[in-house]
């Protein structure tokens, strides 16, 4: 069974993905978004490895709270 985002989570990780849809998620639908905790771990994880260092120390802070 999938484990489904709390609203907050949701909040907070639908922000991180439009502040960097067009640098790290350029590939996806425009429309994108993640439907479940593992899903939001890989997104999350990509907009990590191709941001700056202040994207990526809030999607790791992002992460952490994921995980």
């Amino acid at each position: 069974m999938k484990t489904m985002l709390s609203p907050e989570l949701e909040r907070e990780v639908r922000a991180l993905i439009e502040a960097n849809r067009t640098r790290a998620l350029w590939s996806l639908p425009l429309d994108y978004f993640p439907p479940d905790v593992a899903a939001a771990c890989r997104v999350v994880e990509r907009i990590a490895a191709r941001g700056d260092r202040e994207t990526f120390v809030r999607a790791r802070l992002l992460l952490s709270r994921l995980s």
